[in-house]
């Protein structure tokens, strides 16, 4: 199964721009016993966050 990831292109300089992450397709690993898959429907990047 594959799935999508966004990666940081580089480090945001301002406000973020498409251009500073890039969308890149992974395989994902099997899901085990006791184990879920989730999707994530919605994804905040809030400033506060950059210094993490």
């Amino acid at each position: 199964m594959k799935g999508k990831k966004y990666i940081y292109a580089h480090k945001f300089e301002g406000m973020p721009k498409l251009t500073d992450l890039q969308l890149v397709e992974v395989e994902l690993p099997p899901v085990n016993d006791g184990e879920v898959l989730v999707e994530v429907e919605c994804l905040s990047m809030d400033p506060y966050m950059r210094y993490y």
